[in-house]
């Protein structure tokens, strides 16, 4: 399902069909520093994205903002952003039907971009 999606995205970008990284595991550029990684898993697609590399331990009230925007989901669209402590480096997590439509999984993917811009702006504004 992940193929036929990543190819109709392609399509309609204009772009190559990016070559799986291996069986239903894609990474897609929307810029030169936006990258998604899509998996294809049992019952859902997986959308993942770095959102910057940051040290949270010094950052307390970035910290209450991002759990905020986690549990009501406002800054998140749905997503859910996590922090890689070994990296330093906040990500961006969506889970999508595995029968997703494409028209819903094009307008999750580009809200996805969004939120990692719009995350991404925040870190450097603490």
């Amino acid at each position: 399902m992940l193929e036929i999606l990543i190819q109709q995205l392609s399509e309609e970008l204009g772009v190559e069909k990016p070559t799986a990284i291996q069986p239903g595991h894609y990474q897609m550029e929307f810029s030169s520093k936006v990258a998604v990684a899509l998996f294809q898993q049992s019952e859902t697609l997986l959308l993942k994205g770095e959102i910057c590399a940051i040290d949270l331990r010094t950052k307390p009230s970035f910290v209450e903002r991002l759990m905020q925007s986690n549990l009501f989901g406002s800054g998140t669209r749905g997503g859910v952003i996590g922090w890689e402590p070994i990296k330093n480096r906040l990500t961006l997590s969506l889970e999508l039907s595995y029968n997703c439509p494409y028209k819903l999984f094009a307008e999750k993917l580009e809200d996805f971009v969004s939120v990692i811009v719009f995350w991404r702006a925040e870190s450097t504004q603490i």
